[in-house]
């Protein structure tokens, strides 16, 4: 009889661990580096997360609808013009060169500008009173709900008690307003008072003045006039007044103007806004007021041209007279006598020379009127001069030779002939003017008046929910992306194996059976007692006695056994499949001793030794099925048993092997429980007694299976891998990512472990990847027998 040891503490073997052989690979350092991301991936993603993505595609297209149900109706108004060219308002009818004078060419950013002034839309801010308002507060968040759901008349019940807050059905309007400087565009706060009556406040909350609906009140240098508030007492309304330069600005920054065409001088005037009815009032103002304007400013520098005529007019027609009375003086001395050729080409030159000259010496007195004489314009116009003086001076030249009688002749009637000539043009341009002053029609034109829309543009609320819809998918693709990566376990088996080069020997299903398996718990156990055939005690192949597991076991009762009560199931099935792959690696294995490990709790490692175990017993292999967790080992249960001595007993040398080993009831199959827990599993592991143990046990058994701890959890499987001839990997379908399989495959290649390959348990029987094999199964099991 055994004496019971203190727990033995030995230092690890010295030996270099034995290398794996060649057919044995170290996955968790093989992951290539051109490893790709292929698209079957993303559609094996897309489809597992179907329901993430179609749930935020829901919510998203909802959230989208109800913005764009809520959201506020903008109309567009728009207007044409036309702007013709304006015509050169500058004394005389010709050029130097002899050609009409040209009109001015069309300047439409200029006119664009000139439409944005302060000039024109000042009026119209004025007119509509935009550089003041007034509405009511109304509740955060759901204020634009409850005015889109108020359809009654009066005024709406408050919600929550809120009576400071707008419903429905409140209205205010204010007719005039001023304040100081200092409260200028401020947000002033009018609390309707009982009897028709008001305060208003600055955001300070100080009042500025109480007063009563339909009278003009001042205080505080406050002067308001408010025609109708409607609303309980108590309820608040926001008054605020611009300065006027900030609404002109706001103003003609809303305003949009473009020319349609190039060159063409047709502008399109266009504003957006809620109310359909002012933004076409305020467009027709706009356009009336840059219309009028125009026609103010032609009409005000035909005024100044006028005037400027008028006091020339005088001179010219005095020089005229006096040299059409020079030139009948002469021919009344001389007698008359037709002039010859000669004197008729130096006449006809002469004159062209004396009316550019004249009109030039009009245009440059009226320039001097804006202008120095030091300016372009004036200096031009002085250039000018020069060169027809001394073409001029040549054709005298030219003409040196002819007698004095007819030059004299020639110049007396050349010089009436001119004086005629800018008289006339100056009559005739003093009556055009004045035709243009007195006219109503400049040279801008309204083309097309704005008129009422009745089909808001904004917001477009298929182009809103199709976008919405399109986002949500997008964003649900990306969650379902991150989540599958970043936050969610691994469920493909083959990502595991591309990514990991992990070998997967199979997909364990869960079936409804197992489903209702895990709810049973485990019932009291007995203390176990030697097993006896006819009273007399059983022994092993050894010789040794052998103790039974409680009886209850053999009677259904512990946890229970898929494989014994559901041997059809397919779950049993996959297992069988396990098996199976499971006997063709241990024929290279340097021993036949297999671990069973996870990266963590919980993947199910106990339910699938215990039925592999079952499995191989069936099949006619002699099995030890060992619980090494010696932290929290349960394998017991499945057997009726739990506590007593096991394999931490064994390790600490309190019994031997076989003193260890208990009877399952089950032919072939023999269990080691995992003993008391000690206070140093992992040095009782690393001690050489375990591969002692182990290489005595295996003679007696074709395959030791060892149910450890999880590798991310303790170091202890990694102590049991190093000795095992193989160890697989348990995976638990979405328990797991891609990198705590990695790290823990790292950590069996660093303790020399040889990992045959990876089992995924717990897969969902609805997987489409894998489904077919749970199909077939079930229908060829499910026929008639």
């Amino acid at each position: 009889m055994n004496v019971n040891r203190p727990y033995l503490l030995h230092a690890p073997p010295s030996s270099v661990p034995p290398q794996a052989p060649p057919q044995y690979a170290h996955f968790a350092t093989q992951r290539d580096d051109d490893d790709e991301f292929v698209l079957g991936d993303l559609f094996g993603i897309l489809r597992r997360q179907v329901w993430w993505i179609l749930a935020i595609t829901l919510v998203i297209t909802l959230l989208a609808t109800l913005f764009a149900i809520l959201q506020t109706k903008i109309y567009s108004a728009d207007a044409l013009l036309q702007v013709e060219p304006a015509a050169q308002n500058m004394v005389g009818l010709t050029n130097p060169t002899g050609q009409a004078t040209p009109t001015q060419p069309l300047t439409t950013d200029a006119q664009i500008e000139l439409l944005k002034s302060r000039s024109v839309l000042g009026q119209v801010v004025n007119q509509f009173q935009l550089n003041f308002g007034a509405w009511p507060d109304s509740p955060p968040l759901i204020g634009t709900i409850t005015d889109k759901l108020y359809r009654g008349t009066g005024l709406a019940r408050p919600w929550f008690g809120l009576n400071q807050y707008a419903w429905g059905g409140e209205e205010i309007h204010v007719d005039s307003i001023d304040v100081p400087r200092a409260l200028e565009g401020a947000l002033l706060k009018l609390k309707a008072l009982p009897g028709e009556r008001y305060e208003l406040s600055d955001p300070s909350g100080r009042v500025l003045l109480d007063g009563a609906v339909g009278q003009f009140e001042h205080g505080n240098g406050v002067s308001l006039h408010v025609s109708t508030l409607v609303g309980r007492p108590g309820t608040y309304f926001t008054v605020v007044k611009q300065n006027e330069l900030t609404a002109v600005t706001g103003l003609a920054d809303s305003l949009r103007v473009v020319e349609r065409g190039k060159d063409t001088g047709v502008l399109q005037i266009s504003l957006d806004g809620a109310d359909p009815q002012q933004i076409t009032d305020i467009i027709n103002a706009a356009t009336a007021s840059f219309v009028a304007e125009h026609l103010s400013r032609k009409q005000e520098e035909s005024s100044r041209m006028l005037t400027f005529l008028n006091g020339e007019v005088p001179k010219f027609k005095a020089d005229l007279e006096k040299a059409e009375a020079a030139l009948a003086e002469y021919r009344a001395e001389s007698g008359s006598m037709a002039p010859t050729n000669e004197a008729q080409t130096y006449l006809a030159g002469g004159i062209q020379y004396e009316q550019q000259m004249s009109q030039l010496r009009l245009q440059r007195t009226q320039l001097l009127q804006r202008f120095t004489e030091n300016s372009d314009v004036v200096r031009s116009i002085d250039t000018q001069l020069a060169q027809l003086g001394g073409e001029k001076a040549r054709l005298d030249a030219r003409f040196n030779g002819m007698p004095a009688d007819q030059r004299a002749a020639v110049a007396l009637e050349r010089n009436a002939k001119v004086a005629e000539e800018v008289y006339v043009q100056l009559v005739n341009k003093t009556q055009e003017l004045s035709v243009n002053r007195a006219g109503t029609i400049g040279n801008v034109h309204v083309v097309d008046e704005a008129l009422r829309p009745s089909v808001p543009i904004k917001p477009n609320r298929a182009l809103i929910i199709s976008g919405a819809v399109m986002f949500g998918l997008i964003v649900g693709c990306l969650f379902a992306f991150v989540r599958q990566n970043f936050f969610s376990g691994v469920d493909d088996p083959d990502q595991v194996e591309r990514s990991l080069h992990l070998p997967i020997f199979g997909s364990i299903s869960y079936s409804v059976e197992q489903a209702r398996f895990d709810g049973a718990s485990a019932l009291p156990r007995t203390p176990p007692r030697p097993l006896l055939t006819n009273g007399t005690p059983r022994f092993n192949v050894r010789g040794m006695v052998v103790r039974e597991a409680d009886d209850r076991t053999r009677d259904g009762i512990g946890l229970p056994l898929l494989t014994r009560q559901f041997p059809h199931d397919m779950t049993v099935e996959a297992l069988r499949n396990f098996r199976t792959a499971l006997q063709f690696g241990l024929a290279d294995a340097p021993n036949r001793v297999v671990a069973l490990t996870g990266p963590g709790p919980s993947v199910g490692k106990s339910f699938l030794a215990v039925n592999l175990a079952v499995l191989m017993a069936e099949a006619g292999k002699r099995v030890l099925l060992v619980d090494a967790d010696l932290r929290r080992g349960h394998l017991g249960d499945y057997f009726g048993r739990r506590g007593g001595r096991g394999l931490s007993e064994l390790l600490s040398g309190q019994i031997d092997p076989h003193e260890a080993l208990v009877t399952t009831g089950m032919q072939n199959l023999h269990f080691i429980g995992s003993g008391a827990h000690p206070p140093n599993p992992s040095e009782l592991l690393m001690t050489p007694r375990l591969r002692q143990c182990l290489e005595e046990l295996e003679t007696d058994y074709d395959i030791i299976l060892i149910d450890t701890p999880p590798v991310l959890a303790v170091t202890d499987a990694s102590l049991i891998a190093h000795i095992a001839g193989m160890t697989v990997m348990v995976l638990r379908s979405g328990a797991h990512t891609e990198r705590e399989i990695a790290e823990s495959l790292k950590r069996l290649d660093r303790a020399g472990a040889r990992v045959l390959g990876g089992v995924f348990n717990a897969v969902p029987g609805n997987r489409g990847q894998h489904g077919y094999e749970y199909a077939y199964t079930y229908q060829y099991h499910a026929g008639p027998r």
